[in-house]
C-alpha cells in the first residue's frame, strides 16, 4: 500500500507546465476576440498575423494558420452578432441571407484550398488585407 500512496502524492505535487507558445496563443486569441467584438471584424486577421509570428515554425503551411484562425473566429463572430443584434443599436441583416451563401462559399473555398498552392493563398490574403486597410483609411479621411 505504501507504493500506491506514494504515487498519488507524487501525482498531486507535479507542476503543470504550459509552453510559451500556448500562452502566446491564448493571449493572441484573447486580443483577436476583443477586436472582433469591438469592431465586428479584424479578429481573424490579428489571429492570422499572430499565429504566423508565433507558431508558424511548426505549422505545416500558411494555409493551416489561416484555417485555424477562421475556426477560432466562428464562435466569436456568432456571439458578437447576437450581442450587436440584442443591443438594438445595429440594424442586422436577416441571418438566412448571410448563412447559406457563406456556407456555400466556405464549401467552394475549402475544396479549392486543396488545389491552390499556399503561396497564392498568402498573396490573396495579403491583397485583401491591403485593400481593406486602404479602403478604411480613405473612407475615414472624407
Amino acid at each position: 500500500m505504501e507504493k500506491t500512496e506514494y504515487r498519488i502524492k507524487e501525482k498531486r505535487n507535479r507542476k503543470i507546465k504550459i509552453s510559451k507558445a500556448a500562452i502566446g496563443i491564448v493571449i493572441i486569441s484573447l486580443i483577436g476576440g476583443v477586436f472582433n467584438g469591438l469592431m465586428g471584424a479584424g479578429g481573424g486577421i490579428l489571429l492570422s498575423l499572430g499565429f504566423s509570428a508565433l507558431i508558424g515554425s511548426f505549422m505545416k503551411e500558411k494555409k493551416d494558420i489561416y484555417f485555424n484562425s477562421q475556426a477560432a473566429m466562428i464562435p466569436v463572430s456568432v456571439v458578437s452578432y447576437f450581442l450587436y443584434a440584442a443591443s438594438g443599436e445595429v440594424t442586422s441583416i436577416p441571418l438566412h441571407y448571410m448563412i447559406f451563401p457563406a456556407i456555400a462559399g466556405g464549401v467552394v473555398g475549402g475544396i479549392a484550398s486543396s488545389r491552390v498552392k499556399s503561396k497564392y493563398i498568402k498573396l490573396i490574403f495579403a491583397a485583401i488585407v491591403l485593400f481593406s486597410g486602404a479602403r478604411m483609411i480613405f473612407s475615414s479621411l472624407r
